[in-house]
């Protein structure tokens, strides 16, 4: 899984920086003398994950979490190239919300090994009020923040929603609580 994950990053930071930055990212992240970068597909360690976040957090002066939600961005934009027809099938985020344990962590479980996935389970108590509950051993719950903008983006929606609980307080799971508005509310 952290293949995919450092594999994102890499593009993401091509796509928003350039490919001077990437290449400039990649050969200082290459210099470490622990870095495990060119490994093969799904062996990357969470270290080589939390060093490439670090690294680019320092070579571009931003905090780890704008990072992380630029990537939840970058992520979706890649589900939509990938999954065209769910996307649009799903004719509000809330259907959509429904599909994404699904489609997305059934693929991944057939890839990668278990553990190293992140837990997410989608409750609709409304057909556009979600709760998700998330739990990953990363603590990267702002890419999902990144994802659900771009979700809300995407259906042309306005969102309001909280994060009251979160790993990376102290607790055990992260919650966040969505409300997405009808496209005609002003």
């Amino acid at each position: 899984m952290n293949d995919v994950m450092v594999y994102m990053l890499e593009n993401m930071v091509q796509e928003k920086f350039g490919i001077d930055a990437t290449g400039q990212t990649v050969s200082n992240f290459n210099k470490r003398p622990d870095s495990n970068c060119r490994r093969t597909r799904g062996l990357h360690e969470d270290s080589d994950y939390n060093a490439k976040l670090k690294q680019l957090s320092r070579q571009f002066g931003l905090p780890r979490e704008i990072i992380l939600y630029e990537s939840g961005h970058y992520i979706f934009k890649e589900f939509i190239k990938k999954f065209p027809e769910t996307v649009s099938e799903n004719k509000s985020p809330g259907r959509f919300f429904d599909s994404v344990e699904k489609l997305i962590h059934t693929e991944f479980r057939d890839y990668f090994d278990r553990k190293a996935l992140p837990e997410i389970a989608v409750s609709r108590i409304e057909d556009d009020t979600i709760v998700i509950k998330y739990r990953s051993e990363r603590m990267s719950c702002t890419i999902i923040d990144g994802i659900i903008k771009s979700i809300a983006d995407y259906y042309g929606r306005k969102i309001t929603y909280s994060h009251p609980i979160c790993q990376s307080r102290g607790d055990s799971f992260c919650a966040f609580n969505l409300h997405f508005y009808a496209k005609n509310y002003n």
